[in-house]
């Protein structure tokens, strides 16, 4: 069976609550939605990005330690 709306451009135009919108409104919407969803990955690969670096800090310093140790046992 056949959706007689399936070709109407009015009733593709929703909001983020699915309700009626206009053209505007319905881009307004999506715009703020991945706004949303993009400022959150933004702020996941941040918190990831300092994790590594904060975990390649301690391993370089434990790295230097231990080539300051084999220096001092060479000489």
């Amino acid at each position: 069976m056949e959706d007689l709306f399936a070709n109407d451009p009015a009733m593709k135009l929703r909001d983020k609550k699915g309700r009626f919108a206009t053209a505007e409104r319905a881009y307004a919407d999506k715009a703020i939605e991945e706004n949303k969803m993009l400022r959150h990955q933004v702020e996941k690969f941040k918190r990831a990005w300092m994790a590594a670096v904060d975990s390649s800090t301690t391993w370089q310093r434990k790295y230097t330690e231990l080539l300051n140790k084999v220096r001092e046992v060479a000489m």
